[in-house]
C-alpha cells in the first residue's frame, strides 16, 4: 500500500472504514488519486494524505466524514497540500467535508463540486476559522444541498483572487454566497449560475447584481467608488424570489457589452435598473431580452436607456401580470429600435399597447410580431402597418378582448413580405384589408 497511487473503489457491499484500527505507518501515504462509488456503508472515508490530489466521493449515503483524522500527537500537522479537486455526490449523511486541523493547508484546491448532500451544513467545519487561504480555487459547483446556508467558510472575508466560475443551484436554505463584496474580493469571476434559490438575497440584498454569467468585475477605487462590468455579455437569471433590483446605476452605466438579458420567475423583481437618474445609459450591445415570470416589474426600461437599444433583436416577455409599459415613460421621442426583428408579449395583463416601442417610427427591421392573453391590450403600434412595418411577415393576435386595432381604423396588411396572419378571441377587432397572397387563420370564436 505504501506505493499505491490511485485506488478506485466501487459497489463494496460492507466496507465501512479503508483501515479498522490504527492506521499503519505511511498507509497510502503516496496516493494521488482516490475514487469511491456506490459504498453505501462506508462510514468514514479516507485518511488526510498530503500527495493526495483529486478526490471523487459518489453515493456513500452512511458517510458521515469525508477525511479520517488518525491518532495523533498534539504537535501532528495535517495536510492535503497537494488536493486540486474535489467532487462529492450523493453523501447525505455528511454535515460538513473539511476539519479545521486542514484548513490552511488547501492551497492548491483548484475544484470544488457538490451536489445531492442534502444534510451538509457547512463545508469547512469551522466557519469563524481565521486561516482559510482557498487562493487557487477557480470553479465551485453546489446543487441540491437542502441545508447550506451559504458558501461564507471557503473564504471568511478573504479574497478568491482566481476564483472563475461559481453554480449554485437548488439549495433552498441558501441566502448569500461569500462574506465579501464580488467586485473586489472575485476579480475574476466570469460564470455565475443562481437557479432555484428561494432565500438568496446576496450580500446585505446588495450585491446580486453582481453575480451573473460572464462577469469580469473591476473595481475603480475612489471617493465615489464604481464597479465596472464592461465584460459582461450574458445574464440569465431563475427563480431568485427574492431579487427585488439587478442593476444599480453604478454598474448599468458599465453594461456597454451586455448582449443578452434572461429572467425568469424571480417574482419580487421591480426594476432592472435601480433609481435610474442618468440622463442616458447606453445598452448598445442588447440584442436578446427574454423576460418571463416577474409580476413584480411595471416596466423593462427606463427611460434612459430608450435611445440606447438600437441593436436590441429579439423582445420576448411573459407572464409579467403588473407590467403597465415596456418603455417608462412612453411618449419619449427619442426612442430607436430600428434592429428590433421579432417581438413576443404574452399573458401582461395591464399592458395596453406596444407604442413605447416605436413612437411612431419606422421598425424597417420588424418581422414577427405574436401578441397573446393580454386581457387590456388595445393596439400595438401608433404606426400603420402597411406604412410603418415594411418587413413584417407573421402576425398573431390571440386572447385579445380590448384589441381594437390603431385608432379605431381598419388595419390594413397590404405588405408583400406578410405571409401568415393568425387572429383569435379578437371580439373588437376592426376590420382587416388583407392582400390576397396572405395565409390566414381565424379559428372560432373570431370576430374581423
Amino acid at each position: 500500500m505504501l506505493n499505491l497511487i490511485a485506488l478506485s473503489l466501487s459497489e463494496m457491499v460492507g466496507l465501512e472504514e479503508l483501515c479498522n484500527g490504527l492506521q499503519p505507518h505511511g498507509f497510502l501515504q503516496n496516493l494521488k488519486t482516490f475514487n469511491m462509488f456506490n459504498c453505501e456503508e462506508m462510514v468514514g472515508a479516507i485518511p488526510i494524505i498530503q500527495n493526495l490530489e483529486e478526490l471523487k466521493v459518489k453515493c456513500c449515503d452512511k458517510m458521515q466524514v469525508l477525511f479520517q483524522i488518525a491518532e495523533q500527537g498534539p504537535t501532528h500537522h495535517f495536510s492535503l497540500q497537494s488536493l486540486k479537486v474535489v467532487e462529492i455526490y450523493g453523501c447525505d449523511s455528511l454535515k460538513y467535508l473539511f476539519p479545521v486541523c486542514v484548513v490552511n493547508s488547501l492551497g492548491q484546491l483548484q475544484t470544488l463540486k457538490l451536489r445531492k448532500c442534502r444534510q451538509l451544513e457547512e463545508i469547512i467545519q469551522q466557519p469563524q476559522a481565521t486561516n482559510i487561504r482557498l487562493q487557487s480555487l477557480r470553479e465551485v459547483h453546489v446543487e441540491e444541498c437542502d441545508h447550506l446556508t451559504s458558501l461564507s467558510s471557503l473564504s471568511n472575508g478573504q479574497r478568491l483572487e482566481k476564483l472563475t466560475s461559481l453554480s449554485t443551484l437548488s439549495c433552498l436554505q441558501l441566502e448569500y454566497t461569500f462574506p465579501i463584496s464580488m467586485n473586489e474580493g472575485l476579480p475574476l469571476l466570469n460564470e455565475v449560475w443562481l437557479v432555484n434559490l428561494p432565500e438568496f438575497r446576496g450580500r446585505d440584498g446588495n450585491d446580486i447584481v453582481l453575480t451573473l454569467p460572464s462577469l469580469h468585475a473591476i473595481a475603480e477605487q475612489g471617493p465615489n467608488r464604481h464597479f465596472n462590468l464592461q465584460s459582461l455579455k450574458v445574464v440569465e437569471i431563475y427563480g431568485c424570489d427574492s431579487l427585488k433590483y439587478m442593476f444599480p446605476m453604478c454598474v448599468a452605466n458599465s453594461l456597454g457589452q451586455l448582449q443578452t438579458l434572461n429572467i425568469r420567475e424571480c417574482s419580487q423583481l421591480k426594476d432592472i435598473i435601480q433609481q435610474p437618474h442618468e440622463t442616458n445609459i447606453c445598452l448598445q450591445s442588447l440584442k436578446v431580452v427574454k423576460i418571463e415570470g416577474c409580476d413584480s416589474l411595471k416596466y423593462l426600461f427606463p427611460m434612459c436607456v430608450a435611445n440606447g437599444l438600437g441593436q436590441l433583436q429579439t423582445l420576448k416577455i411573459r407572464t409579467c401580470r403588473q407590467l403597465e409599459e415596456i418603455i417608462q415613460q412612453p411618449q419619449a421621442t427619442n426612442i430607436c429600435l430600428q434592429s428590433l426583428r421579432k417581438v413576443s408579449v404574452r399573458k401582461c395583463n395591464k399592458l395596453t399597447s406596444l407604442s413605447s416601442l416605436s413612437h411612431g417610427q419606422i421598425m424597417k427591421n420588424l418581422t414577427s410580431l405574436f401578441i397573446l392573453d393580454c386581457p387590456q391590450l388595445e393596439y400595438t403600434f401608433p404606426i400603420s402597418m402597411a406604412d410603418g412595418l415594411p418587413l413584417l411577415n407573421e402576425v398573431s393576435l390571440v386572447g385579445l378582448p380590448e384589441f381594437k386595432g390603431r385608432d379605431g381604423h381598419d388595419i390594413v396588411l397590404t405588405l408583400p413580405s406578410l405571409h401568415t396572419l393568425k387572429v383569435q378571441d379578437c371580439p373588437q377587432l376592426t376590420p382587416f384589408i388583407i392582400s390576397a397572397h396572405v395565409q390566414v387563420r381565424f379559428p372560432y370564436n373570431t370576430v374581423y
